[in-house]
């Protein structure tokens, strides 16, 4: 596509949130390639799927803290005054996703520049913009109201550190207004703790088949047998011998030789 199609692709689909979010975001992949963020199967599924307040239990490497964070970059730029925050486990996660999120906006295509405001604070915990949005990250969060959270690794500060852990729940939920969008999303770790709690109650909720309030939460799992990517070839099976007792484990799900083997290796 040259830049003159994209332009009047780029006219035709503006208002089109999910057009803009896998057209106009650069991001850098595994291998640290600059890539356009593209969906993969589970940030598709999860796009379409989103509610007020979501928990997300989730295997690694899903790209579930990208999306979001690119998600809350373009909320940022297509609406005024709209305040994000990021939580993470440590201040240097923390900063390394703002970091993705400058690099995505400074590597928009020069065709879309007219139409989105400019950064006016470029600082290591936060990001601001000429249309008074900003996104900030840190650790925890008190202040001033948000229109999106996201708490990255919930479950790793709930079993590392419960204090802060319940100064999330306590102080940056509370920030964010009613009817506003919070995103909880973790790698399980453990069966105790507040990630773990919340969990339970968004799958007790899940299980209820009531509808949800604005203030409840939605539970969304996306487990490692999920991912088509997450599977050894005919070849690399035959070679690999699963121990009796990860046998015995995957036995407890419905999977194919060639995911066995790549858990097991």
């Amino acid at each position: 596509m040259d830049e003159q199609q994209a332009y009047l692709a780029l006219k035709a689909n503006l208002s089109n949130r999910h057009w803009r979010l896998n057209n106009l975001y650069y991001i850098r992949n595994k291998a640290g390639q600059k890539v356009l963020l593209n969906f993969n199967w589970a940030q598709e599924s999860f796009y379409h799927a989103t509610w007020y307040f979501n928990v997300i239990l989730k295997a690694r490497q899903l790209g579930f803290s990208t999306l979001i964070s690119i998600y809350f970059l373009d909320a940022a730029l297509f609406n005024d005054n709209h305040k994000c925050g990021i939580i993470d486990s440590g201040i240097d996660d923390a900063k390394k996703k703002l970091k993705m999120i400058k690099y995505a906006y400074e590597n928009m295509p020069s065709y879309i520049k007219p139409y989105v405001p400019e950064m006016t604070t470029n600082a290591a915990e936060l990001v601001e913009f000429s249309n008074g949005s900003g996104i900030s990250v840190g650790t925890s969060h008190r202040g001033d109201t948000l229109q999106k959270l996201l708490i990255s690794e919930y479950g790793k500060v709930s079993a590392a550190t419960p204090e802060k852990a319940r100064e999330i729940k306590t102080g940056a939920l509370n920030a964010v207004g009613i009817g506003q969008q919070v995103f909880v999303e973790s790698t399980a770790e453990g069966k105790a703790g507040e990630f773990y709690e919340l969990c339970q109650s968004s799958i007790n909720l899940k299980h209820s088949g009531k509808v949800l309030s604005r203030l409840e939460p939605k539970f969304h799992f996306y487990a490692w047998f999920d991912n088509p990517d997450y599977k050894l070839n005919d070849e690399e099976t035959a070679s690999v011998v699963v121990p009796k007792e990860t046998a015995e484990y995957l036995s407890g799900f419905t999977l194919t030789p060639q995911q066995c083997a790549w858990y097991a290796g």
